[in-house]
């Protein structure tokens, strides 16, 4: 093409001057546009390479940024179950604050109300304690006044004997009480005591079939006339020094 157009040119100037001119200005056009297009083809390659990097930075910025939300989204499930995490640890250590609490204050409560028994139990005690020294009291002033009116028996001598309820001679108002709390205690050791053995002897001796009970009975009533014996002898011991410490005569 190129060569062409300078032929045509070569033409030209043998031409003359008009047609020459507008022979090389045809020339001069022609190599321009030979000229201008593969300029113009160079710059639609450049512009295409460019194009498709463009592209594959837009596609791998795409690629990143994808990986980054998704990290994004990790971040935030993660945040989310450490906080659901630490909710639970607070809601379970309240809940175990609030047993030991409730703990604390069962085991006040149980102190307390034992404490409480306690101390009603040592209030009845207390109660029963006053009431059987009041009893005591009245039996040992029934017994005085029987004494002052010399009505004194001698069974129920036995009885507190054994209970270990004997009235303290010191009680005594007057020698009268004393030498009748005498007789009566001198009768039931002397004149009881041995009547109560001789009934158990004679009941041993001729009853052919007791049982156990029975044997156990009578070993019982044996064992109290013992005590009993040893109890009265004792008080009567105690009754004349008391009466040898008031000066009262012996009326016997």
């Amino acid at each position: 093409m190129f060569l062409l157009v300078i032929c045509d040119a070569t033409h030209a100037l043998r031409a003359p001057a008009v047609s020459r001119r507008a022979v090389l200005l045809g020339t001069a056009a022609q190599l321009g546009s030979l000229t201008t297009r593969p300029r113009a083809a160079v710059a639609n390659n450049d512009d295409s390479k460019l194009q498709e990097r463009l592209a594959e930075a837009r596609a791998r910025t795409d690629v990143v940024d994808e990986k980054m939300r998704r990290a994004r989204e990790d971040a935030r499930a993660a945040r989310s179950e450490l906080a659901a995490a630490e909710r639970a640890a607070a809601q379970a250590g309240e809940r175990t604050e609030s047993e030991k609490r409730r703990a604390i204050a069962d085991a006040d409560a149980a102190v307390d109300a034992i404490a409480a028994a306690e101390r009603a139990a040592a209030a009845e005690s207390a109660a029963a304690e006053r009431a059987a020294i009041a009893r005591r009291r009245a039996e040992r002033d029934l017994v005085l006044d029987r004494a002052e009116q010399g009505t004194l028996r001698s069974p129920p001598v036995l009885f507190r004997a054994r209970s270990n309820q004997l009235v303290d001679p010191a009680d005594a108002r007057d020698c009268t009480q004393l030498e009748n709390l005498l007789r009566a205690d001198e009768q039931a050791l002397y004149e009881l005591l041995p009547a109560a053995r001789q009934y158990v002897r004679f009941t041993e001796l001729t009853s052919e079939r007791l049982d156990k009970a029975e044997v156990a009975v009578l070993k019982r009533m044996l064992t109290d006339a013992d005590v009993s014996q040893e109890r009265i002898t004792r008080q009567l011991a105690l009754l004349r020094a008391e009466r040898g410490k008031r000066g009262c005569p012996d009326l016997r």
